[in-house]
């Protein structure tokens, strides 16, 4: 009787403990996934912050070249 008690416990000591194995594995590679998806939210990030900075460049280089219509208005303005 107390050999098939032992043996019991052995194999509940088994399955638990590659239970607690598997389930480490799983977290280890949740945790590889989660490292990946913060770099690439931090890629994505840096990316936004570029597109917005050539955005303002643009718009301020917008405004610093006169447009088509106020060149020919004073061109027009000079040949009187």
């Amino acid at each position: 009787m107390y050999y098939i008690f032992v043996c019991l416990l052995i194999i509940l000591f088994v399955i638990f403990y590659e239970y607690d194995v598997v389930c480490c594995r799983k977290i280890i590679e949740l945790e590889e996934e989660l490292k990946i998806v913060s770099n690439n939210m931090k890629s994505l990030e840096i990316a936004e912050q570029e597109v917005f900075l050539l955005y303002f460049a643009f718009k301020l280089l917008q405004q610093s070249i006169p447009s088509r219509n106020t060149i020919t208005h004073t061109s027009a303005l000079r040949a009187v």
